[in-house]
């Protein structure tokens, strides 16, 4: 309690009196806390305070904090016990808002929104927020790195908004990462080494107490080893008050907040479970975290993210890094825009997030849309859906390009609808990992100028043709797909690159379940395709895609000179063996490294030497850094140099015929006669088929499947007919079936 030797005049007949910009009311009974009461000759006044909202000015408030520009030091009043001041108030007295008046405000201790009931408050600054010293507003500046800025507890409904809060980071991150394009995917790298606590201290991204603008009940549960600093509690709460198991909150929103220079701007739950549901983050920004938002345990349900921006971050979102790192998301994520990040997502399997939307969101100057599901396998995953974003990898500003746009796990199920991946100067593989992808419409496109101003032309043509510019990269597309099993849940149509052959002119093309013709006649199979429409408009449908082997680069059998790098390009030898009978390579040819995701591309197919082995050279497209203005390599992020396990080999090369024409297969002989399209009519039949087309078989054949053609058999020779002469064919290998069937690149029903 305050105590005034003099108040002149005094009146001691009045019930009311006004000092110091209060108003004093005579006589009224003390709380036990000291919210401004005085006292003067024995006569006791307290104050009459603003109740609508609470004004925190009448506590003694001072907006004259200023903080740093080039190292972040923060000068000013010490603002922390007058603003706590008037939260005790209106905890205390059951008030529900707390207004801060417009200015900067120095705090050195952490702002407790509740202690160890349940209460709900909101804590509000004006219509516009001060996110930079230029603009007016509520700017909060705490000078403690091991603690919070403000912590949310036991709180129900309880409301943050109208306020920036700026944190000791946003220096570092901004001259070290953002500003210079340096998007490191290291966390540590985002965070100021001079902020990282020693040992357990907590602080800095430690897993049960990180520096952190908001956290929302950091004392619910046992203490932890890394847990933050002692409270000190105000005397109305009594003695003995326990720093951890306290209330849990729910129902917490924070809108037209500002966040900036922190290791997680809000952290919901960073220690235990139980409630902690039901977040909402509207209308907010966050800048220089290393995480935006973390939401750590299973019972958080419905979290709620919708107009917010980010820059300068190395994760928007994590639910797999603090706390319980199992945090249940469940709710929409809507009108999210990023950019010079590392990436937006880092959660766990779908088990744990629940089913995820990310719908009209965008990102540029950001290397990869994330992680979902990484480390922990579940075998019932919910989905993730990408509705209508747009996400601009941007490496010509940053010069990563990541082994995959999204790592996925091998139970999860991604959806990308309407969803737009652009900017990679090479072939970029769109999901790593083994889940399974859905594609309904959008556009894939990257910068093809890399590819086709090398003298590899033909090779990386036949690449960016089948992939349009992204590999997918799910286990349905990498693996053979045999009878009604298609590769992919394809719908409408996905635009991508496609490079005329003749001319290399760069064109859109369209990547859809049925190969896309345009007024061709024949056109490339695309990692899309699982059937197309003849010229008399009749549905087609593959039997299955064409063979896509694996082959181990460390089984001598196979490769017989192990794989060397220099720069990009990576050579090795070939087996005789399998080039010629088992497993050909041919230029154009992808082969994906399944343990890194990372693809190379073939691009020369070397005369025998020795022992007839195949000398092979394969550019790296993906999982490297370059130099963002000349796309030149510069270092390799592919660890495994001796590409351990297997690699798949996908062959590109494969073109369609738009109109199928039978013939009779006699096993046992490469001659395939009376050959037309159905009618007697083969004059055209040169125009459909050509010498070295591949036409691939089963890879065991079996009688039971109809095929006749030999897994390499490719055309040797093709022989128009005049009607009513029909034509014919000689194959490289001899039909393994007796039958009239579809001469045509890949089985087909």
């Amino acid at each position: 309690m305050t105590v005034l030797a003099v108040i002149a005049p005094l009146y001691p007949a009045a019930d009311y009196r006004t000092s110091a910009a209060l108003t004093y009311q005579r006589g009224a009974a003390l709380p036990t806390g000291d919210y401004g009461e005085v006292q003067v000759d024995g006569v006791y006044w307290t104050p009459i305070y603003e109740r609508a909202p609470l004004n925190a000015a009448q506590f003694g408030v001072i907006g004259d904090g200023a903080v740093d520009g080039a190292t972040g030091t923060v000068t000013g009043t010490d603002n922390a016990p007058m603003l706590q001041a008037a939260i005790d108030y209106a905890l205390q007295h059951g008030l529900n808002t707390v207004k801060i008046p417009d200015g900067a405000y120095r705090l050195d201790e952490t702002i407790h929104l509740g202690y160890t009931s349940f209460n709900s408050l909101a804590l509000i600054g004006s219509a516009t927020r001060a996110y930079t010293a230029s603009l007016a507003g509520v700017r909060l500046l705490p000078t403690k790195t091991d603690r919070p800025c403000i912590n949310v507890q036991g709180a129900r409904f309880t409301r943050i908004s109208g306020i920036s809060i700026t944190g000791q980071n946003r220096v570092w991150a901004q001259h070290q990462r953002w500003w210079v394009n340096s998007l490191s995917p290291n966390e540590t790298d985002w965070l100021d080494p001079g902020l990282v606590p020693p040992s357990i201290s907590p602080g800095g991204l430690q897993q049960h107490a990180p520096y952190a603008a908001i956290t929302i009940d950091a004392f619910s549960d046992p203490k932890p080893i890394d847990h933050y600093p002692s409270v000190n509690y105000p005397a109305w709460l009594g003695t003995g008050i326990a720093q951890y198991n306290k209330p849990y909150s729910s129902e917490i929103n924070i809108d037209q907040v500002d966040i900036l220079g922190f290791a997680v701007g809000v952290c919901l739950k960073p220690n235990g479970d139980y409630n902690g549901d039901f977040l909402r983050v509207r209308t907010s920004s966050f800048e220089s975290c290393v995480y935006a938002i973390a939401v750590c345990h299973p019972q958080s349900r419905n979290v709620h993210i919708e107009d917010v921006t980010y820059v300068g971050c190395h994760t928007f979102l994590t639910n797999s890094r603090f706390g319980l790192q199992a945090g249940k998301l469940g709710g929409p994520i809507t009108n999210v825009s990023g950019g010079a990040s590392y990436q937006t997502l880092s959660l766990l399997a779908g088990g744990y997030t629940g089913p995820v939307v990310l719908a009209n969101c965008y990102f540029e100057n950001q290397v990869r849309i994330g992680a979902v599901g990484r480390g922990v396998v579940r075998s019932f995953n919910d989905s993730i859906t990408f509705d209508a974003c747009q996400f601009d990898l941007s490496e010509s500003l940053h010069g990563q390009i990541a082994r995959a746009a999204l790592d996925t796990d091998a139970n999860q199920h991604v959806t990308f609808r309407n969803t737009s991946i652009r900017n990679t100067s090479r072939i970029g593989n769109l999901v790593w990992g083994g889940a399974s992808v859905s594609i309904e419409g959008g556009m894939f496109v990257s910068n093809s100028s890399y590819l086709l101003s090398t003298t590899d032309k033909a090779a990386h043509t036949a690449a960016l043709n089948y992939t349009g510019g992204i590999l997918l990269g799910s286990n349905d597309v990498l693996a053979p797909v045999l009878n009604l099993q298609f590769p992919l849940d394809w719908h409408g149509v996905t635009r991508g690159v496609y490079v005329d052959p003749k001319t290399y002119a760069v064109s859109s093309q369209g990547l859809c379940a049925d190969v896309q013709f345009g007024s061709k006649d024949r056109a490339p199979l695309t990692q899309a395709s699982i059937g197309f429409l003849d010229t008399q408009a009749k549905r087609w449908r593959f039997a299955m895609k064409p063979n896509n082997w694996l082959v181990s680069m460390t089984n001598p059998a196979q490769v017989t000179v192990s794989p060397a790098f220099s720069a990009d390009v990576m050579t090795f030898t070939y087996s005789a063996v399998y080039q010629t009978t088992h497993q050909p390579l041919a230029l154009g040819d992808i082969l994906y490294h399944q343990p890194s995701g990372t693809i190379f591309v073939v691009t020369t197919i070397g005369a025998p030497i020795g022992g007839g082995d195949y000398p092979i050279a394969a550019v790296q497209t993906n999982n490297m850094t370059v130099n963002p203005s000349t796309g030149v390599f510069i270092s390799n992020g592919l660890t495994d140099l001796a590409l351990s396990g297997y690699c798949i080999i996908i062959q590109t090369q494969v073109v369609i015929p738009r109109q199928v024409v039978y013939g009779d297969f006699t096993s046992g002989s490469g001659n395939v006669t009376n050959v037309h399209r159905g009618d007697g009519y083969a004059n055209d039949l040169a125009t459909w088929l050509a010498a070295n087309d591949q036409l691939f078989g089963y890879t065991y054949n079996d009688a039971s499947l109809g095929w006749p053609m030999a897994k390499l058999a490719k055309i040797n020779a093709v022989t128009p007919g005049t009607y009513p002469i029909t034509g014919s064919i000689v194959l490289s290998a001899n039909a393994v079936q007796t039958g009239r069937a579809p001469v045509f690149p890949i089985p087909i029903r």
